[in-house]
């Protein structure tokens, strides 16, 4: 490696020495995993994002939005797969193993 090239790490390590910063990392990156697994699960159904809009009544670039976890909103994310086909559950899970269901809202399809 030459005097002028730095590892990725070293470049990194202050980021995730603020825990704060850290965790803001991770709750980015989760984001972009779970919008990355709504286009996935769109793919599998053999649907287009200008096919899911018109199902949905928006257009293309809001599903587009949805997909690269701009608009991460839990009601715009069960909206999205109702379009699908599907519903969204939504559990809460604690360290000592608990779940608790949680209930959401009816949504309108045409809201997204």
């Amino acid at each position: 490696m030459s005097p002028k090239t730095k590892k990725f790490a070293d470049l990194a390590a202050p980021l995730y020495a603020d825990p704060e910063r850290r965790d803001r990392i991770a709750a980015e990156k989760q984001a972009v995993l779970a919008a990355m697994r709504l286009a996935e699960l769109r793919e599998s159904r053999g649907l287009t994002q200008l096919q899911l809009a018109e199902q949905l009544g928006v257009s293309q670039v809001n599903v587009s939005r949805i997909e690269r976890a701009e608009d991460t909103q839990l009601s715009t994310i069960s909206r999205y797969v109702q379009g699908l086909g599907g519903h969204l559950k939504l559990r809460a899970i604690f360290d000592d193993e608990r779940t608790v269901a949680l209930s959401l809202p009816a949504t309108d399809t045409a809201q997204v």
